[in-house]
């Protein structure tokens, strides 16, 4: 019983502990008359009405504030600036709590700091949390690691690892960060956001489990409005209706007025599912209190493979056509270049592809003495040849009971010169 300094009515730091200091009434008045155990906690300093009061062996606790630390027994090392300030706190140990009921509740929690008005005041057990602002992180409970700066700022109940910051900011799942509450319209910085990509660090590697084409295929890009008031309420559905009541109240008529242009992420899913992708830029709730969202950017990796697969189909076509364009020309009396003239010509078969029939329009010069139109199939064997000298009509027609199906290539041929030559299909 050394060193101590008590100030004030019904103090007991005098009793057993060492180099305290108490200024007001009741200020670590422990349980000494009521059966309990005497306090012997030493290196506190407590300045407030009946703060620090239910305290037995905690020690280094430093609080300013009436009712403060009230019921702390053997919690230590922690500090307090405001009224109420880690009221039911028990046993937790080396943390920080200013302004008035930040931490209130907090009973076994340790290693949290707490700023602001109500600031973490729900928490019971949760730990490592920092909750910087009026009323930040106040609904969650046992919650561990999450970090809330704003007004508001909040993750709910139990979730871990979650990252609010900016008013009115709501994180409910594990492992998710949330900039700005729902009535942000914009979220801009002076260069792109950058996502981790080394090489070093990469492993299992695949190019095959890339969906392209088949899952961009699957998606519907559309234009809407986001009603963020309904969301918002969604994502504060569970604070106190009494807490909502205090709260200043949101204008969300900006940003629900904006025409977004994007997916739906349930269909994105169902997309996903379809063509086996297991596409890391969806995300699904993982609990009743989660919501579905999209990552945009991830889906560059699809688009471009998509694009290398259509290039690549593409290039396989042309390198076709070229060489049915060879074989006709080598089929043909006299190798020449394609003439045509506003007096002749031939145009693209309609409908192309074709199941029953299709029909192969041209146009031929009154001055030419002789015009065929040819048929020849992929591996360069002439199927049909019509003689046009002399006809009126300006079109044959093909059923498609006349040809296998495959795709084939026509020639216009025109004084033993070829005009133009076209590819059509015959599907099954």
């Amino acid at each position: 019983m050394v060193g101590n300094t008590a100030i004030g009515n019904r103090n007991s730091v005098l009793l057993r502990g060492n180099n305290n200091t108490c200024l007001g009434a009741g200020v670590m008045a422990g349980v000494l008359g009521v059966g309990g155990e005497e306090p012997t906690g030493n290196n506190n300093c407590v300045i407030g009405l009946e703060a620090l009061f239910h305290n037995t062996t905690g020690y280094t606790n430093s609080t300013i504030g009436i009712y403060s630390l009230y019921s702390n027994t053997t919690g230590s090392q922690n500090c307090v600036l405001g009224d109420e300030g880690l009221y039911t706190n028990t046993t937790g140990s080396k943390q920080v709590a200013i302004v008035s009921s930040a931490l209130r509740n907090n009973t076994i929690g340790v290693k949290n700091v707490a700023v602001g008005y109500k600031a973490l005041k729900a928490n019971i057990g949760g730990i490592f949390n920092t909750a910087i602002g009026y009323r930040a992180l106040n609904s969650s409970t046992n919650g561990n690691y999450n970090t809330a700066i704003g007004y508001g700022a909040n993750c709910s109940g139990s979730v871990q690892n979650g990252t609010a910051i900016g008013y009115g900011s709501t994180v409910n799942a594990s492992n998710k960060i949330r900039l700005g509450g729902s009535g942000v319209t914009v979220i801009e910085g002076p260069v792109a956001y950058s996502v981790f990509s080394n090489g070093r660090f990469k492993t299992n590697i695949s190019e095959s489990e890339v969906k392209g084409l088949e899952f961009i295929k699957k998606l519907r890009p559309v234009v809407y409005n986001f009603d963020t008031k309904k969301f918002d309420e969604f994502l504060n559905k569970d604070i106190p209706e009494n807490e909502r009541k205090d709260s200043p109240q949101k204008d969300f008529s900006a940003s629900s007025a904006i025409r977004q242009s994007g997916f739906i992420a349930q269909e994105v899913e169902t997309a996903a599912k379809e063509v086996g992708y297991n596409f890391n830029g969806l995300h699904v709730p993982q609990n009743g209190n989660d919501n579905y969202s999209l990552a945009y950017s991830q889906f560059v990796v699809p688009l471009v493979k998509a694009v290398q697969e259509l290039s690549k189909q593409n290039e396989e076509l042309k390198k076709e056509l070229d060489e049915l364009k060879k074989i006709v020309k080598n089929n043909s009396s006299e190798n020449s270049n394609s003439i045509e003239t506003p007096e002749t010509s031939l145009y693209q078969n309609a409908p192309n592809p074709f199941n029953e029939a299709t029909t192969i329009k041209y146009s031929i010069s009154p001055l030419s003495k002789k015009a065929t139109l040819t048929i020849v199939s992929i591996n360069g064997q002439k199927i049909k040849e019509f003689d046009l000298t002399g006809r009126n009509q300006n079109a044959v027609e093909i059923n498609a009971g006349e040809l296998a199906p495959g795709s084939y290539v026509y020639s216009l041929i025109v004084n033993d010169k070829v005009v133009d030559t076209k590819k059509m299909t015959l599907t099954k």
